[in-house]
């Protein structure tokens, strides 16, 4: 007679280890996840075997995305701010400097100096 390996739903294999069953689920849906487990139609079926290695990889999972989401805020809390381009203001000031006082840009142009 063959003996069928005992098996687990999400909200048990979920409540074995700590976590909610929509964490669970979210790491099941990863390659890595998806890897451990089978399908039952839409059940996830969790072989006993397999929890130690769900919860080595829930594990890694959560860490991965606690870094992805500390790096957006970050990324959020910086000021976009992009460096003058204090070289074009330099030219634009010594070009104003080599008018002098007595010129008017905007007239000479106008008249075609």
């Amino acid at each position: 007679m063959v003996t069928k390996a005992k098996t687990f739903t999400t909200a048990e294999t979920a409540a074995q280890l700590g976590v909610d069953s929509k964490s669970l689920r979210v790491f099941l849906r990863t390659a890595e996840g998806a890897a451990l487990v089978d399908r039952d139609g839409s059940r996830y079926v969790i072989p006993a075997s397999a929890i130690p290695k769900i919860a080595k990889g829930l594990a890694a999972h959560a860490k991965r995305a606690e870094e992805k989401k500390a790096a957006a805020a970050k990324a959020a809390a910086e000021p976009d701010i992009e460096p003058e381009d204090d070289e074009a203001d330099d030219e634009e000031l010594e070009e104003l400097e080599e008018l002098g006082e007595d010129e008017d840009p905007i007239k000479d142009e106008e008249q075609g100096e």
